[in-house]
């Protein structure tokens, strides 16, 4: 005879790993009641109490308060995906240091212990309630029942989940040994053996898929009883034996089992509809009135194309494998429109067309995003026009003031422009005003004036030949670890000072080649409008003692440098001369202490600790989204939503 099915034994501690899930019952009079189940796996030990509410602190309060207050933080716990259980459960992680492993999509077997829990501790509070007429005030006294039945009558290896925990089971009196919770626990376990023969069947493994798969994945719409494929969506990631799929803007967690790849026609089918749509946008966002709408696809003819009479060559040359005669004579000017294919050739003389490609902001959040960084001259309220025109002679005094310009004379200009143009770069000012943001919070602020000198660093001829371009940029784990050692280090007479270099672009090395640079539009300075010359041009940086036999010494100063702003903290003493040496290579006006405002934080040194804070960041630039709740999961994001700045 065959073998006995067998499963091999648990071997995990306890409080090793537990599930944890949100179930509802009701009372004798149908009013809902709304519990917690925590179940340690390796024990099956459960327990069960009163959920205070949906929201995240609520749901952190529940745990605390029926399983982590007695017994500890466990060291992984499996949650679904709902939003209160990840957002109150996540900051219980991050202070404990508990893992969390998060089930899949409508994948409820993959927390198939609590689930199947709950069902049978659903089955025992229905018959208590119904043997004793319970009502939700008498709720604690049937849980308290219902979770004694399922931790002594259970037997996993021939112990209960009491004496796996507790070494042994509760002493209860006799009375209550037979009571309607152990003839329950046993029926609703018959039951549950009944079932799991009578579904006993083999499964398949689907395929093997990889990221970047184009896939579709089975869901159940909310009020709706038909499960759907939807898709195609794209494999960016692996949690575990669940995938992550990109699908209509989202992320969603999807377990193998609702997963089956696209086949070619779907593919097919869906990228056609894309690209239908994506031209229906582009023609409904289009300006018909714009006159170079077609131009980069059509050309001109002086006169109406006649066709080649019969046995004459028609290109003048096909036979040597070109389109065009052999002498390279270009085609005459056209004028009038027509599309043609292939390369074309132009004169010597035509200008190229310059085309800048960059991403309009659609919404209005975006809209108001592009503001805050660049303000344009149409915009610019009429009393504010001499503010920024000062803010110009500004920006070129600072260029004139750090030896970064060289004016060329008319006719050296005219020179450059004739013999190397591809080395004169184009230029514009940007405006913004610095407290943009602010005036959200405090309408009566003023206006801060600043244009910045821009060049098209893009059209740089030396940019492929391994031109560095990058700035120097703190990370934010950088910056906590200096505020961090600050801190610990406050006994010692250490100290905090961010300062912000002035025209720190302009402070870099002389480049030993060529560039210039074309004047804005609106002049520059008081030069005469035509050419002038320019060179253009990584973050925590320690100060160390070194001893007598060269070796260095523990760090006395730290300087972390974040583009132009940088943050200094170390021994007082030290840090005035560190200061002093900064500011006579660099122009920085003011040295902040105390209180100042660091790369969107708000810092604040006290005599035992330092307090970091972003309030002010979060009250200016943050802002709230809304979002129907009745959408389903796998709809199309909307444009605000969609927004890189949401």
């Amino acid at each position: 005879s065959s073998a006995k099915p067998a499963t091999l034994p648990n071997i995990m501690e306890f409080n090793q790993l537990v599930a944890v899930d949100a179930f509802y019952v009701y009372d004798v009079d149908g009013e809902k009641v709304e519990l917690m189940m925590i179940v340690d796996i390796g024990t099956g030990y459960i327990s069960v109490g009163h959920l205070q509410g949906h929201s995240g602190v609520a749901m952190e309060a529940s745990f605390c308060s029926i399983w982590s207050n007695v017994f500890g933080a466990p060291g992984t716990m499996v949650l679904d995906l709902e939003s209160g259980l990840q957002a109150g459960l996540g900051r219980f992680s991050e202070w404990h240091g508990t893992k969390i492993r998060a089930i899949a999509e409508q994948a409820h077997w993959q927390n198939g212990t609590a689930e199947r829990d709950i069902r049978t501790w659903k089955e025992i509070w229905s018959r208590l309630v119904d043997e004793w007429s319970a009502t939700a005030e008498e709720a604690g006294m049937i849980t308290t029942a219902a979770n004694t039945a399922m931790n002594t009558l259970r037997r996993e290896s021939g112990f209960s989940p009491s004496q796996a925990v507790w070494g042994r089971d509760p002493r209860l009196p006799e009375d209550l040994k037979g009571n309607p919770a152990k003839e329950a626990y046993f029926k609703t376990q018959n039951d549950a053996r009944l079932r799991r023969s009578l579904l006993q069947r083999s499964r398949v493994a689907g395929p093997d898929l990889q990221q970047g798969d184009h896939v579709f994945f089975y869901r159940k719409p909310k009020n709706n009883k038909n499960w759907e494929w939807h898709g195609p969506g794209v494999i960016i990631g692996h949690e575990g034996p669940n995938v992550w799929v990109s699908f209509a803007g989202r992320c969603h967690l999807v377990a193998p089992e609702h997963l089956r790849t696209a086949s070619a026609e779907e593919l097919g089918a869906a990228f056609s509809l894309r690209a239908t749509q994506d031209d229906l946008q582009r023609l409904l966002e289009q300006d018909f009135g714009d006159e170079e709408m077609y131009e980069a696809e059509d050309h001109d003819m002086d006169e109406d194309l006649a066709l080649t009479p019969e046995g004459e060559d028609r290109d003048g040359g096909r036979g040597d494998g070109t389109r065009r005669g052999r002498d390279g004579t270009p085609p005459p000017a056209v004028t009038k429109r027509i599309r043609t294919k292939g390369p074309q050739a132009r004169e010597a003389h035509t200008a190229l067309h310059e085309a800048y490609m960059m991403k309009f902001p659609k919404t209005p959040r975006g809209k108001e995003k592009a503001l805050e960084k660049e303000l344009p001259w149409g915009m610019i309220p009429p009393e504010q026009h001499q503010g920024f025109k000062d803010a110009e002679l500004r920006q070129w005094e600072e260029h004139v003031e750090h030896n970064a310009l060289e004016a060329l004379s008319i006719e050296e200009s005219r020179q450059v422009l004739k013999d190397k143009p591809q080395r004169a770069l184009n230029s514009r000012f940007a405006y913004r005003d610095k407290l943009w943001s602010r005036r959200r919070e405090q309408p009566d602020v003023g206006w801060k004036h600043k244009a910045r000198l821009v060049i098209s660093g893009h059209k740089d001829p030396d940019l492929l030949s391994g031109l560095p371009t990058h700035a120097p940029t703190i990370s934010r784990q950088g910056i906590l670890l200096l505020l961090q050692i600050l801190a610990s280090n406050l006994v010692n007479d250490w100290c905090g000072y961010a300062g912000d270099v002035t025209a720190a672009f302009l402070c870099g090395e002389v480049l030993q080649r060529e560039l210039y640079l074309r004047q804005p539009r609106t002049g520059l300075g008081d030069l005469h409008p035509e050419v002038t010359q320019c060179s253009l041009d990584h973050c925590i940086f320690m100060v160390q003692r070194f001893d007598g036999d060269g070796d260095l010494g523990p760090p006395q100063t730290y300087l972390g440098v974040h583009v132009d702003d940088v943050l200094l903290v170390g021994l007082r003493s030290l840090c005035e001369v560190i200061k002093a040496k900064i500011s006579e290579r660099f122009p920085i006006r003011d040295w902040e202490t105390g209180k100042f405002n660091y790369v969107g934080s708000f810092i604040e040194i006290k005599e035992d600790s330092v307090k970091i804070s972003q309030a002010s960041y979060a009250a200016t630039r943050l802002f709230q989204v809304e979002i129907d709740k009745d959408i389903p999961d796998h709809a199309e994001v909307t444009e605000t939503i969609r927004d890189p700045e949401v």
